[in-house]
């Protein structure tokens, strides 16, 4: 994970604006760890669809987040296989955060169910609406200040967020 300086170079890179900048990301997102008038950045997440990836099922992710102005927000899609999403995502949200902030955070939103690598779809639900609803709880996180600079700019490089347009010469 980068350190908390190569964070903040990251997100000047993308124009991204982190919640209560500057402050420790205590994990729990009460909103005690910075300036309460801060604007934090409006992370969105959504997972639209899901389809064929080769042997396997790729999500498509709509990404959205305010930049630092006076430049316009970023909007992307992306896509991500489920096995992509939980090890590089979901279980590094779970270890960086410890079992009580995970839980507080996350535990009306449980992850995307799997059996073997697959996602669980006989039970009546499919993997796409937990996933999306997981997402959505993972942007309200990210939004009140509960990750560290150094999640964060690791949950917006798996999204891969773009970057700023280049000036031009």
């Amino acid at each position: 994970m980068d350190s908390a300086e190569d964070a903040e170079q990251y997100f000047r890179d993308i124009g991204f604006l982190p919640a209560a900048a500057g402050t420790s990301g205590d994990g729990d997102g009460d909103g005690d760890d910075g300036d309460e008038g801060a604007r934090g950045p409006q992370l969105e997440i959504r997972v639209t669809r899901h389809g064929p990836d080769g042997r396997c099922t790729a999500y498509e992710l709509e990404c959205a987040f305010a930049r630092r102005p006076p430049q316009p927000p970023a909007e992307w899609s992306t896509k991500l296989r489920l096995k992509q999403l939980n090890e590089q995502l979901h279980e590094v949200v779970k270890r960086e955060l410890g079992h009580e902030h995970y839980a507080k955070h996350f535990g009306q939103t449980p992850f995307a169910a799997r059996c073997g690598g697959v996602p669980v779809v006989g039970r009546g639900t499919s993997s796409t609406p937990r996933l999306d609803a997981w997402c959505h709880s993972l942007a309200r996180a990210a939004n009140a200040g509960a990750f560290k600079p150094p999640l964060v700019a690791q949950v917006l490089r798996l999204l891969q967020a773009p970057a700023l347009p280049k000036e031009a010469p």
